[in-house]
This record gives C-alpha cells, structure tokens and sequence, in this order.
C-alpha cells in the first residue's frame, strides 16, 4: 500500500564536476593565488639562477585546460620559463614547468607570471617572483 508521500531532494548538493587548479615549487607548500612570492634566489648579473620546479596538479573532477603564460612587472624580461606547454590535464594529474631568474642589473628584482586556465574561480593563477642580482 502507498503512503502517497513524495519526498523531494532539495537540500542535497549538487555534483559539480569542475577542474581546481593547486601551484606548488618543489619542496614548498600550495601556493595560494596571487598572495607571498617565490624567491628565485641570488645570482651574478648575466647569470641564470638555478631553476625552480613549478608543478600543477588537478585537484578537482573535470579537465583543467592550461591556456597560456604571461609575464609582467618590473623585471619581467628577466625571468626564464622552460618547460611550458598550453595542455589539459586530467583529474589527479600533474604538470611541471622550470622558472629562473637572469637579472641584468643589481639588487631586488620583482616579476609575476600568470597561468590563465579553465579553473572558474582562479582563471588567471598569479604568482608573484623575486630575486636579486649581485
């Protein structure tokens, strides 16, 4: 026998399916977008300092598509960024890419980049950078 109750689901969250982009350097902490820097170290004027490893993973449940990389700031023509490729990654996966720093004059060097990808609530990821020159 039917009770005729209908019962209705309002109150349950949604499934969202969305990528979510995490930054992390090797051997540091999750970056969080657009706050502190990341210190490329001191290096001689003309010198290329030694490398940081930058990794993207996917932390959510759809593509994140990485559409590009821009530079600016005050020193920006003086960062180095190999290894960078516009490519989607998969859910749980990840993606590394290499950023040092050459700097052509002495002292503080200050730069950004910024990752633009399909994360809704982070579509441009921004990193700040310093460095100095000796």
């Amino acid at each position: 026998e039917s009770s005729g109750a209908v019962y209705v689901f309002d109150n349950l969250p949604a499934l969202v399916t969305a990528p979510e982009i995490s930054v992390k350097v090797a051997g540091k902490a999750e970056l969080v977008d657009g706050s502190g820097s990341v210190n490329l170290g001191s290096v001689a004027v003309g010198k290329a300092s030694v490398a940081k490893l930058f990794t993207i993973k996917n932390i959510g449940n759809a593509d994140l598509k990485l559409l590009g990389l821009t530079k600016d700031g005050p020193r920006a023509a003086e960062v180095i960024v190999s290894g960078f490729t516009v490519k989607t990654i998969a859910p749980g996966k990840t993606f590394s890419f290499k950023v040092s720093l050459k700097p052509q004059g002495k002292g503080t060097r200050k730069a950004a980049i910024h990752l633009k990808n399909s994360d809704a609530s982070e579509k441009l990821f921004d990193i700040n950078l310093t460095g100095t020159g000796l």
